[in-house]
């Protein structure tokens, strides 16, 4: 191999080596950030996420703890399964029906509310894209589902009172041990009574309430400190943990709401039919081509004469270089062309008289004078009889 060679071949891998330092450090400073996630992922392990209650879950043995990243309908028996959805906008019942029909068909649904992300029209036209188009898939596959009315109303303190305040539980839930909690979030709800069950206050108005809704539970709370990694270092009442939880050991925690969406996309179609190998395999013959395509010497670079026989088909000298090596004499060459030539489209339609005139050249005179000669006789003009 030629020193030049090496000498790129080198350079074309320490850059490689550089980009891929150079990505690692990038992704691990931003994903050690952890601002990449949205506020309230359970992915997020800064104070605005939730990733404490997650890992405590799952490390505790009891509860079987997951990520929920596509439709809540996905799940075919959702009796037995609880859903935390923390962090959601004052829209959210609205905007996914698959959550109210989760709780319909038997599963238990604890929704947090986000104090940041109640306002209305705004929070709407800043939403990503991708979650608007996905919103309305839920709401077009849902629109024949007659869902109860939830009798709900969300307001506001006209002069919020000071943080941390202390949401106080009711009477009716004392008697289960539930302790209070700090509580950061000037909304209340204003539930109809006949449905809802007030289980926490704030300066008398209700900001935890539950219901019955069809055959599971709806669990609202108008504000999420209370599950967010700063509130679990806090350490709140288990008690009340365990209350929202219920007793079933299936834990969801919802993501779709904050954008995560888990797509069916190709590297979805590759995981289903197990395409990994191909796709090493298709790798590797890649990788093969790009190291003989470097490896080996370019003929266009050496003689005729050096050209050895195993030269590839491909090759820009193959031809010229197969036809050397025949071992035909210099008078031989013009009739060879001819013969081709006369195989052609143009050579097809030239009359008898032209063509052996044509041969006669070719055997009478040198290769370059032979070659000046057909050309002459093909250029001649046809006299026709009048």
């Amino acid at each position: 191999m030629k020193r030049k060679q090496v000498i790129n071949i080198s350079i074309c891998i320490a850059a490689v080596i550089v980009f891929l330092a150079v990505c690692r450090e990038l992704y691990s400073q931003r994903y050690r950030g952890s601002d990449i996630y949205p506020q309230f992922s359970s992915l997020r392990s800064d104070p605005f996420g939730t990733k404490v209650l997650y890992l405590s879950l799952e490390r505790s043995g009891a509860f079987e703890v997951s990520r929920n990243m596509r439709f809540l309908d996905e799940i075919d028996n959702p009796a037995g399964h609880t859903v935390l959805i923390i962090g959601a906008h004052s829209r959210l019942l609205d905007a996914k029906p698959d959550v109210l029909n989760f709780a319909l068909r038997g599963g238990r649904v604890v929704l947090c509310y986000s104090p940041f992300r109640i306002a209305g029209k705004k929070e709407e036209e800043q939403e990503n894209p991708i979650t608007k188009v996905q919103k309305k898939i839920d709401k077009d596959k849902l629109k024949k589902t007659k869902l109860p009315d939830t009798g709900l109303k969300l307001e506001r303190h006209v002069l919020p009172p000071a943080f941390p305040a202390k949401a106080k539980p009711t009477a009716a839930v004392k008697k289960q041990m539930l302790l209070e909690f700090d509580f950061y979030s000037a909304w209340y709800f204003i539930p109809d009574a006949q449905k809802w069950q007030t289980l926490y206050t704030l300066r008398g108005k209700p900001v935890m309430i539950r219901r019955k809704y069809g055959s599971g539970d709806l669990i609202l709370c108008s504000d999420s400190f209370l599950l967010s990694n700063e509130g679990m270092s806090g350490r709140p009442s288990g008690e009340l943990l365990l209350y929202l939880l219920g007793e079933n050991k299936k834990i969801l925690f919802e993501e779709t709401h904050l954008g995560a969406y888990h797509s069916r996309n190709v590297a979805w179609l590759i995981y289903r039919y197990n395409l990994q190998w191909f796709l090493l395999v298709l790798a590797v013959a890649a990788g093969l081509y790009i190291w003989r395509s470097l490896m080996t010497p370019s003929d266009s670079n050496r003689p005729v004469n050096e050209v050895p026989d195993e030269t590839i088909d491909n090759d820009s000298l193959a031809a010229p270089a197969g036809l050397f090596r025949k071992d035909y004499s210099a008078r031989e060459l013009p009739q060879l062309c001819l013969e081709e030539f006369l195989q052609s489209g143009p050579g097809k339609r030239l009359n008898k008289q032209k063509v052996d005139q044509m041969k006669a050249e070719c055997q009478l005179n040198k290769p370059l004078d032979a070659y000046n000669s057909c050309v002459r006789v093909y250029k001649t003009k046809e006299k026709f009889k009048g």
